[in-house]
């Protein structure tokens, strides 16, 4: 009797344990495809690695690296105004500029859903205004004015010092700008999660491109 009963309680518990595997997935943990694009966004314009690290993505050290590309990726966009001549210090201190207008973009995931073999993440965008600053015709007239007055200062000032004039001028500028940041008419961006060769989730590069042009204009 001892034997018999103790065959029924294995018989119980392996199928006990059976179907607690089926219901949680074998041991792997569902992916929210949401979540993803909002720890990715958060890690890639803001900073703020609590999501990426908490979701197991990578390394906190990943989305750092992840985060400085972005900012150098903008720096260099305006650092082709100035040419070679901007400085290391220019530099560093147009990236923290772009570091503190980057804080004030404004995204929300909305929807995800599965499509086949990838998943469909909708995201509202409300693009911040900034990049205008160089079309404007006052910063333009201000510009010209600071490298007037830089010259009549020192005739033979170098090209760098000259650069430093106006690289101070449009930080000075961004730094208004997010102090009362403006924000464009919301759109929708469709982000786009796919696999990669391997077998992990990663947001297209064709979205990517996507959400760059429709957060900073």
């Amino acid at each position: 009797m001892i034997k018999s009963g103790w065959r029924i309680t294995t018989g119980l518990l392996c199928m006990l344990l059976v179907v607690l595997l089926a219901l949680s997935g074998c041991g792997e943990k569902s992916f929210n495809a949401g979540d993803y694009v909002q720890a990715m966004l958060d890690a890639s314009y803001k900073g703020d690695f609590d999501a990426y690290t908490k979701q197991n993505i990578g390394k906190k050290s990943d989305a750092k690296a992840m985060y400085e590309d972005n900012l150098n990726a903008l720096v260099k966009s305006f650092a082709q105004i100035f040419g070679d001549d901007m400085s290391d210090e220019a530099s560093q201190s147009l990236s923290d500029a772009m570091a503190d207008l980057c804080s004030h973009v404004q995204y929300e995931v909305t929807e995800a859903e599965a499509d086949g073999s990838h998943f469909n993440v909708e995201v509202k965008i409300k693009p911040l205004q900034f990049t205008s600053v160089l079309q404007d015709s006052d910063f333009n007239k201000e510009a010209e004015e600071a490298v007037r007055t830089a010259i009549e200062k020192d005739a033979d000032i170098s090209s760098e010092d000259l650069m430093k004039v106006l690289t101070d001028l449009l930080i000075t500028r961004f730094g208004d700008i997010a102090a009362h940041p403006t924000y464009g008419e919301e759109t929708v961006v469709t982000v786009v999660v796919k696999r990669n060769d391997d077998d992990a989730y990663e947001i297209t590069q064709e979205s990517w491109d996507e959400i760059d042009q429709a957060l900073i204009q």
